[in-house]
């Protein structure tokens, strides 16, 4: 068996337009990760919307036992991002925890966008 190499993986095709929910996590206590992020997707040519309104994954909520206020929440910043792109979480935690907090009929494409894109890397030029 042929070990993979960068030139026989499958990539989705690089996106114009990305969202960054950069989540509490970023905004709050790790900002340099947040502008890091948009340093790296614009030198690759990809546009990032940052919407000031968003606020947290609902992660805080949900790990204090309260499911339910944690999907309000994260319905909060879902109804955000109306565009069909990706979106791209430069927390592991928060977007884990926004997976996995909100079900299928609340996240929809949503979840499976940013599970597509959020851990994908594109070669470079690509």
């Amino acid at each position: 068996m042929e070990p993979k190499t960068q030139s026989s993986r499958q990539y989705p095709p690089k996106p114009r337009d990305v969202y960054l929910f950069a989540t509490c996590l970023v905004d709050q206590f790790m900002p340099e990760a947040g502008l890091d992020t948009v340093r790296l997707l614009e030198r690759e040519g990809i546009r990032v919307h940052y919407l000031e309104q968003q606020t947290c994954c609902g992660q805080p909520a949900h790990s204090s036992g309260f499911p339910d206020e944690a999907r309000k929440v994260a319905l909060q910043q879902l109804n955000l991002f109306t565009q069909p792109w990706p979106v791209v979480v430069p927390s592991g935690s928060c977007g884990g925890t926004a997976r996995s907090v909100a079900d299928s009929t609340i996240w929809g494409v949503w979840s499976r966008s940013m599970a597509a894109w959020a851990c994908t890397a594109w070669p470079r030029g690509s």
